[in-house]
């Protein structure tokens, strides 16, 4: 992956989630390691940060991430690989703060890296996007990357469609990121910062038994599309990460037997041509790279990272 380097007098933003949905970042102004790259210039970022997002950052920038995880069976909060991201970015140099419901697991997160920092909230409640964003703002001054990791998910065939399961699977997978973004509008526009959406390889193909999911994150995508297009003229660039089946709780808190999520993972990496699941930290390292001012020229593409199932 390409280090981050330094794009113009001002950072770019970025947002990533921990053991909560949402993540937003800060760069500062000295220099960045990420690990396994050369070092890299970025300067301090400015007074807006967005929840759900990353921000690299010469001297940790401000991060805030959202962890929301829904108490109902078959219905939960599915990224527990989020750590890897925080962790990614906060590596690069950039304040990180952890926003979820969870706050014993932000604390833990937090306690990783001296860069991070939490804030307990739910993300699908009345005002929390726009509180979660002036969090940053207060604490960093500004916000250069939002990252929209925040993600339910729910095993609901048409035969059990339920309505209001579908529309807490749409509050926190398409309503959240929307009013996260729009929130930050104003701090990526002075920044000219970054969006990163966390979509899913299902998002663009069909998963029986669990469709809502699917149709969230296609709704995800095309937002990533429409909003690169609609955002252009500011200088903020919109892209999306699609991981595939990646090692997580995600299973087991759908409500699962062990046995049955030893099986399912078994399956899943044996539909995968590279013949094994992904790691979080295979994912995190996109997350950061598409945040990195360096890639100035790219927006409005999902980038899929599924080990080739996309290809089967």
């Amino acid at each position: 992956m390409t280090p981050l380097r330094e794009q113009s007098s001002r950072c770019a933003g970025l947002h990533a989630h921990l053991p909560a949905d949402v993540l937003v970042l800060r760069r500062g102004q000295h220099r960045l390691h990420q690990p396994g790259e050369a070092d890299l210039q970025i300067r301090r970022p400015q007074d807006d940060e967005t929840a759900g997002a990353f921000l690299p950052g010469a001297r940790q920038p401000g991060v805030a991430q959202h962890a929301q995880m829904v108490a109902e069976r078959r219905f939960r909060h599915r990224r527990p690989q989020l750590p890897p991201a925080a962790l990614a970015f906060a590596g690069a140099g950039a304040h990180v703060l952890g926003v979820g419901r969870r706050p014993d697991a932000l604390r833990q997160t937090a306690a990783q890296h001296p860069g991070i920092a939490v804030l307990a909230a739910d993300l699908t409640a009345d005002g929390a996007p726009q509180a979660v964003i002036d969090a940053v703002a207060d604490r960093w001054g500004r916000l250069d990357v939002l990252v929209n990791n925040a993600g339910a998910t729910a095993v609901m065939p048409l035969a059990d469609t339920d309505a209001e399961r579908v529309a807490g699977l749409l509050a926190l997978n398409v309503i959240a990121p929307s009013l996260l973004a729009q929130a930050a509008l104003p701090h990526l526009r002075a920044h000219r910062g970054a969006i990163v959406n966390v979509s899913s390889t299902y998002g663009h193909r069909p998963l029986p038994g669990a469709a809502h999911y699917a149709a969230s994150k296609a709704a995800l995508e095309q937002l990533t599309r429409s909003w690169a297009l609609e955002l252009a003229a500011d200088g903020i660039r919109v892209n999306a990460v699609a991981p595939g089946p990646t090692a997580s709780e995600a299973l087991a808190a759908a409500g699962l037997s062990e046995a049955a999520v030893q099986q399912l993972e078994r399956d899943e990496a044996a539909r995968i041509p590279l013949g094994r699941r992904g790691t979080p930290e295979e994912v995190a390292g996109w997350l950061v790279h598409l945040a990195d001012p360096a890639a100035t020229w790219l927006t409005g593409q999902v980038l899929t990272v599924d080990g080739g199932l996309e290809l089967v």
